[in-house]
């Protein structure tokens, strides 16, 4: 979904008040073949990240994601994609990793990770590198029942969410 024409006013304004380019929060952002998205300073917040175009970012920018699903282009810049503290991933049935950029991805505090998967190990999200693995320790996971467990685990360059019942039986 582009940006509507009232999206890009109001970043206008806040452009022009705050002296800074904003994205409205939330925002669904496509960036297209052949198209760049020059993310030029401070932290912005969008729903979702597509396209396979090029995502600039400048040395004191950070662009908080909530998914990269169908994202193909690439991440370029000394900035930083993150995953915002407080955030809600929609993990869903755990085809493919929420973030997937070859690029460092910056770990918020307290995240939620939502999913409908009983049990496995699933690949949850992919960076060139991460920053702020201490902060998975905080991080929960929404299930299908109580009787089901988690860990995320982290091993450089992904993150794997393990579910499992806590039950098992070993026959000798």
């Amino acid at each position: 979904m582009a940006l509507t024409k009232d999206q890009v006013r109001s970043a206008i304004r806040a452009e022009r008040h705050l002296g800074s380019r904003v994205l409205p929060a939330g925002t669904d952002v496509v960036v297209d073949a052949g198209a760049t998205l020059a993310v030029d300073g401070g932290v912005h917040f969008v729903s979702s990240l597509s396209g396979a175009g090029v995502v600039r970012l400048a040395h004191n920018a950070r662009l908080d994601v909530m998914s990269t699903e169908g994202f193909t282009g690439t991440v370029a810049g000394e900035g930083r994609i993150g995953i915002a503290d407080g955030a809600a991933l929609d993990f869903g049935g755990g085809s493919s990793p929420v973030v997937d950029v070859d690029h460092p991805v910056e770990l918020g505090a307290n995240v939620t990770v939502r999913t409908t998967v009983r049990s496995g190990n699933f690949l949850v999200a992919r960076a060139s590198s991460f920053v702020g693995v201490e902060n998975l320790e905080g991080w929960t996971a929404t299930i299908g029942g109580p009787r089901y467990r988690f860990v995320l685990s982290a091993d450089g360059t992904s993150i794997y969410l393990r579910i499992d019942t806590g039950f098992r039986v070993l026959i000798r």
